[in-house]
Protein backbone atom coordinates (compact mmCIF):
# COMPACT_ATOMS: atom_id res chain seq x y z
CA UNK A 1 0.00 0.00 0.00
CA UNK A 2 3.00 2.27 0.56
CA UNK A 3 3.73 2.10 -3.02
CA UNK A 4 0.04 3.33 -3.80
CA UNK A 5 0.27 5.81 -1.25
CA UNK A 6 3.49 7.00 -3.49
CA UNK A 7 1.73 6.45 -6.27
CA UNK A 8 -1.22 8.87 -4.97
CA UNK A 9 0.84 11.49 -3.67
CA UNK A 10 3.19 11.21 -6.74
CA UNK A 11 -0.31 11.72 -9.02
CA UNK A 12 -1.55 14.55 -6.55
CA UNK A 13 1.77 16.84 -7.11
CA UNK A 14 1.74 16.40 -10.37
CA UNK A 15 -1.91 17.17 -10.58
CA UNK A 16 -1.12 20.01 -8.32
CA UNK A 17 1.72 21.24 -10.57
CA UNK A 18 -0.53 20.82 -13.53
CA UNK A 19 -3.03 22.87 -11.72
CA UNK A 20 -0.68 25.73 -10.91
CA UNK A 21 1.12 25.50 -14.78
CA UNK A 22 -3.10 26.36 -15.99
CA UNK A 23 -3.68 28.36 -13.47
CA UNK A 24 -0.74 30.40 -13.78
CA UNK A 25 -0.98 30.98 -17.81
CA UNK A 26 -5.07 31.83 -16.82
CA UNK A 27 -3.44 34.48 -15.11
CA UNK A 28 -1.13 35.17 -17.02
CA UNK A 29 -3.85 35.43 -20.00
CA UNK A 30 -6.34 37.16 -17.67
CA UNK A 31 -3.71 39.62 -17.27
CA UNK A 32 -2.56 39.92 -20.74
CA UNK A 33 -6.29 40.40 -21.54
CA UNK A 34 -6.64 42.84 -18.78
CA UNK A 35 -3.52 45.27 -19.74
CA UNK A 36 -5.35 44.47 -23.04
CA UNK A 37 -8.74 46.33 -22.56
CA UNK A 38 -7.50 48.76 -20.23
CA UNK A 39 -5.42 49.83 -23.13
CA UNK A 40 -8.03 49.89 -25.46
CA UNK A 41 -9.87 51.95 -23.38
CA UNK A 42 -7.44 54.40 -22.72
CA UNK A 43 -7.26 55.02 -26.08
CA UNK A 44 -11.11 54.91 -26.32
CA UNK A 45 -11.25 57.71 -23.57
CA UNK A 46 -8.90 59.67 -24.84
CA UNK A 47 -10.34 59.19 -28.59
CA UNK A 48 -14.18 60.57 -26.74
CA UNK A 49 -12.36 62.79 -25.05
CA UNK A 50 -10.39 64.80 -27.79
CA UNK A 51 -13.87 64.68 -29.97
CA UNK A 52 -16.03 66.38 -27.55
CA UNK A 53 -12.98 68.82 -26.51
CA UNK A 54 -13.06 69.72 -30.87
CA UNK A 55 -16.96 69.31 -30.21
CA UNK A 56 -17.32 71.61 -27.31
CA UNK A 57 -14.50 74.06 -29.09
CA UNK A 58 -16.85 74.29 -32.21
CA UNK A 59 -19.80 74.82 -29.91
CA UNK A 60 -18.68 77.43 -27.85
CA UNK A 61 -17.18 79.40 -31.42
CA UNK A 62 -20.56 78.97 -32.91
CA UNK A 63 -22.47 80.34 -29.60
CA UNK A 64 -19.43 83.53 -29.89
CA UNK A 65 -20.32 84.17 -33.28
CA UNK A 66 -24.12 83.84 -32.71
CA UNK A 67 -23.54 86.16 -29.88
CA UNK A 68 -21.54 89.13 -31.40
CA UNK A 69 -24.25 88.59 -34.72
CA UNK A 70 -26.63 89.61 -31.77
CA UNK A 71 -24.70 92.33 -30.43
CA UNK A 72 -24.13 93.75 -33.97
CA UNK A 73 -28.22 93.92 -35.17
CA UNK A 74 -28.79 95.53 -31.64
CA UNK A 75 -26.31 97.97 -32.07
CA UNK A 76 -27.40 98.23 -35.63
CA UNK A 77 -31.34 98.39 -34.30
CA UNK A 78 -30.39 100.95 -31.75
CA UNK A 79 -28.39 103.14 -34.34
CA UNK A 80 -31.54 102.99 -36.66
CA UNK A 81 -33.87 103.79 -33.93
CA UNK A 82 -31.67 106.91 -33.53
CA UNK A 83 -30.98 107.96 -36.89
CA UNK A 84 -35.23 107.51 -37.22
CA UNK A 85 -35.55 109.30 -33.69
CA UNK A 86 -32.55 112.34 -34.86
CA UNK A 87 -34.71 112.42 -38.58
CA UNK A 88 -38.16 112.90 -36.65
CA UNK A 89 -36.89 115.94 -34.44
CA UNK A 90 -35.16 117.67 -37.54
CA UNK A 91 -38.41 117.55 -39.34
CA UNK A 92 -40.08 118.96 -35.85
CA UNK A 93 -37.50 121.64 -35.71
CA UNK A 94 -38.62 122.59 -38.92
CA UNK A 95 -41.99 122.47 -38.69
CA UNK A 96 -41.52 124.08 -35.84
CA UNK A 97 -39.67 126.86 -36.48
CA UNK A 98 -40.73 130.94 -36.12
CA UNK A 99 -42.80 131.74 -39.36
CA UNK A 100 -40.53 133.66 -41.21
CA UNK A 101 -37.55 131.60 -41.10
CA UNK A 102 -40.52 128.59 -41.81
CA UNK A 103 -41.63 130.77 -44.83
CA UNK A 104 -37.98 131.19 -46.04
CA UNK A 105 -37.63 127.70 -46.41
CA UNK A 106 -40.56 127.01 -48.11
CA UNK A 107 -39.76 129.88 -50.51
CA UNK A 108 -36.37 128.21 -51.54
CA UNK A 109 -38.38 124.78 -51.57
CA UNK A 110 -40.81 126.60 -54.35
CA UNK A 111 -37.79 128.25 -55.73
CA UNK A 112 -36.06 125.01 -56.28
CA UNK A 113 -39.17 122.98 -57.49
CA UNK A 114 -41.54 124.88 -59.33
CA UNK A 115 -42.13 124.58 -63.45
CA UNK A 116 -40.50 127.60 -65.35
CA UNK A 117 -44.17 127.97 -66.98
CA UNK A 118 -46.57 129.83 -65.20
CA UNK A 119 -50.17 128.69 -63.99
CA UNK A 120 -48.74 126.25 -60.93
CA UNK A 121 -50.95 126.08 -57.47
CA UNK A 122 -49.17 125.62 -54.20
CA UNK A 123 -51.58 123.62 -51.80
CA UNK A 124 -51.13 124.09 -48.01
CA UNK A 125 -52.07 122.36 -44.94
CA UNK A 126 -54.99 124.62 -42.62
CA UNK A 127 -51.80 125.53 -40.41
CA UNK A 128 -49.38 127.10 -43.01
CA UNK A 129 -52.23 128.69 -44.18
CA UNK A 130 -53.00 130.34 -40.81
CA UNK A 131 -49.44 131.54 -40.30
CA UNK A 132 -48.62 133.00 -43.99
CA UNK A 133 -47.00 136.11 -44.10
CA UNK A 134 -48.75 138.50 -46.08
CA UNK A 135 -45.89 138.94 -48.80
CA UNK A 136 -45.91 135.20 -49.35
CA UNK A 137 -48.66 135.18 -51.81
CA UNK A 138 -47.52 137.94 -54.09
CA UNK A 139 -43.90 136.65 -53.51
CA UNK A 140 -44.91 133.09 -55.31
CA UNK A 141 -47.56 134.83 -57.80
CA UNK A 142 -44.90 137.85 -58.71
CA UNK A 143 -41.48 135.12 -58.96
CA UNK A 144 -42.70 131.98 -59.68
CA UNK A 145 -45.99 132.37 -61.49
CA UNK A 146 -47.90 130.35 -58.68
CA UNK A 147 -50.83 131.11 -57.20
CA UNK A 148 -51.81 129.87 -53.46
CA UNK A 149 -54.98 127.19 -53.49
CA UNK A 150 -57.57 127.30 -51.41
CA UNK A 151 -57.38 123.72 -51.16
CA UNK A 152 -55.78 122.79 -48.25
CA UNK A 153 -54.22 119.45 -47.94
CA UNK A 154 -53.38 117.30 -44.96
CA UNK A 155 -49.44 117.59 -44.19
CA UNK A 156 -47.99 118.66 -40.84
CA UNK A 157 -45.41 120.70 -43.10
CA UNK A 158 -44.37 121.90 -46.59
CA UNK A 159 -46.51 121.91 -49.72
CA UNK A 160 -47.72 120.55 -53.24
CA UNK A 161 -47.25 122.05 -56.49
CA UNK A 162 -49.81 121.28 -58.62
CA UNK A 163 -49.48 122.28 -62.29
CA UNK A 164 -52.94 120.49 -64.05
CA UNK A 165 -52.37 116.90 -63.89
CA UNK A 166 -48.40 117.19 -62.70
CA UNK A 167 -47.74 117.40 -58.82
CA UNK A 168 -44.73 118.05 -57.30
CA UNK A 169 -44.51 116.64 -53.83
CA UNK A 170 -42.95 118.70 -51.04
CA UNK A 171 -44.12 118.08 -48.40
CA UNK A 172 -41.28 117.85 -45.62
CA UNK A 173 -42.16 114.13 -45.35
CA UNK A 174 -41.55 113.54 -49.01
CA UNK A 175 -38.53 115.69 -49.40
CA UNK A 176 -37.11 114.14 -46.37
CA UNK A 177 -37.95 110.44 -47.85
CA UNK A 178 -36.56 111.38 -50.77
CA UNK A 179 -33.24 112.60 -49.49
CA UNK A 180 -32.69 109.93 -46.64
CA UNK A 181 -29.91 107.74 -48.01
CA UNK A 182 -28.14 111.48 -48.06
CA UNK A 183 -29.71 112.34 -44.86
CA UNK A 184 -28.35 108.78 -43.37
CA UNK A 185 -25.24 108.75 -44.10
CA UNK A 186 -25.09 112.68 -42.64
CA UNK A 187 -26.49 111.82 -39.20
CA UNK A 188 -24.55 108.06 -39.45
CA UNK A 189 -21.17 110.39 -39.86
CA UNK A 190 -22.31 113.09 -37.16
CA UNK A 191 -23.92 110.16 -34.78
CA UNK A 192 -21.14 107.48 -34.76
CA UNK A 193 -18.39 108.22 -36.17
Amino acid sequence: MKGLSNILTQIENETAEKVNEVIGAANEQANKIKAESKAKAEKEAKAIISAAEVKAKDMLSRSESANELKIKRAILTKKQELINETIDKAMESIINLPDDKYFDMIIKLVKKYAHSESGGEILMSERDKKRMPKDFEPNVKENYGIEVSEKTINSDGGFILSYGDIEENCTFKAVFESKREEILTLINNLLFE
